[in-house]
């Protein structure tokens, strides 16, 4: 950058001092550049204005490299400053943790941490350590954090532009501060992806601070689109950090549809059959895709009951939806469901249908292989190859 600006500098010079001996020698033909031309009552010649423009521009880039190279010495400067204290910062911190009486030692702290830029430093080396310690030591860096009240920057910070609340609500959740949580709630609907996504791993994180209180309690307040990457993460969050589960079927009335599809993801994660019920009514949910998620649900945790409740609303149901209702019979597994299975093979006309049919009843142990033997001995429709092909143990 130093090198470019030096040249454009002597490039623009260059030219000034062509420009005016070019000028000087074409005096005597009063060339175009000395014509005078007026505009608005005003006379000008091209020449000046040329001159004055190669002033300003040259003045500017003296201005621009000036505040480059302060801003490269001031970066450089910190970075040394920064260098220094961090390992001062972990040096003392890690006495602090050691000893038992740390009535006088906080002193330290507040002599290296004379700037705002140096707190942040300390801020930041607390917050790193606290993500990992236990709970008595933690009680002792946050017993350090609120001496130094550095606090107070950090709830400056949520007063502050977006990546400075962001940077703040990271603190908040590393110390186990749980004082701000009402105002982590404006954020959760924040248009600001990065934001709203601190904002909802804070209040989880932070819930295992109130035992009362319930992690996921914002999904109630959510109105904007909970995408798969917020809800995978709140997930890792959960197992890493042991966060207790709460009942997901009680936001599957929910108007925002993809908080209804993480609450059907979770239920059948952590197999959260109590409230079956609620499941099978998010079978009717005016989206096609939550619809499809519920049946998939009821499949995987078993539900046969449920399943055979859903049984006429196959014939409504899309083409993809309807194979899914078959698949999750087909894990249920259950010798009841089977007169459905075989109504579905006489009446349905897609292949894909057809096979997951023949396959449901086969998953239902000898007694289905035994019902589809029967059905072989038929010359009734065509679905026989499909049930040579689904019983052929060749075939995996």
């Amino acid at each position: 950058m130093k090198k470019l600006s030096l040249f454009i500098l002597a490039f623009l010079i260059i030219t000034l001092i062509s420009f005016y001996f070019q000028s000087n020698a074409e005096s005597i033909n009063q060339s175009l550049w000395l014509k005078e031309f007026t505009v608005l009552g005003e006379s000008f010649k091209l020449v000046d204005i040329l001159f004055v423009s190669i002033v300003s521009f040259i003045s500017v880039m003296i201005v621009l490299l000036i505040i480059i190279l302060l801003n490269r010495a001031k970066m450089e400067r910190e970075k040394k400053i920064k260098d220094n204290l961090l390992v001062k910062y972990q040096d003392l911190l890690l006495k602090y943790l050691e000893k038992e009486d740390n009535v006088n030692e906080s002193l330290e702290f507040i002599k290296l941490a004379s700037s705002r830029f140096k707190r942040q430093l300390l801020i930041t080396e607390i917050s790193d350590l606290a993500l990992n310690l236990p709970e008595k030591p933690l009680q002792k860096i946050q017993k350090l954090y609120f001496d130094l009240k550095l606090d107070r920057d950090t709830f400056r910070k949520l007063r502050g532009p977006w990546y400075k609340k962001i940077q703040g609500i990271k603190e908040l959740y590393a110390l186990n501060i749980a004082k701000k949580n009402k105002s982590l709630y404006k954020w959760v609907n924040s248009k600001n992806d990065l934001l709203r996504m601190e904002a909802q791993i804070a209040l989880v994180d932070l819930s295992k601070e109130h035992p009362e209180s319930n992690p996921f309690e914002f999904l109630g307040k959510l109105k904007v689109p909970f995408s798969l990457w917020e809800q995978i993460t709140l997930h890792q969050v959960m197992v890493q950090r042991d966060i207790r589960i709460p009942d997901f079927s009680q936001w599957l009335d929910s108007k925002n549809d993809t908080v209804v599809m993480f609450c059907l993801r979770m239920i059948k994660e952590y197999k959260q059959t109590e409230n079956y019920q609620k499941i099978q009514t998010a079978t009717s949910h005016k989206n096609e895709n939550v619809r499809r998620l519920a049946y998939q649900v009821l499949g995987d945790l078993k539900l046969a009951s449920s399943l055979k409740q859903i049984r006429g609303a196959f014939k409504t149901e899309t083409h993809d939806n309807r194979v899914e209702i078959i698949r999750g019979m087909r894990k249920a597994s259950d010798l009841s469901l089977i007169p459905f299975l075989r109504k579905v093979i006489d009446n349905e006309e897609s292949a894909e249908i057809l096979v997951e049919a023949v396959r449901a009843i086969a998953d239902t142990g000898e007694a289905g292989k035994e019902i589809l033997n029967k059905m072989l001995q038929s010359e009734y429709k065509d679905y026989n190859i499909i049930i040579k092909h689904v019983l052929d143990h060749r075939i995996i």
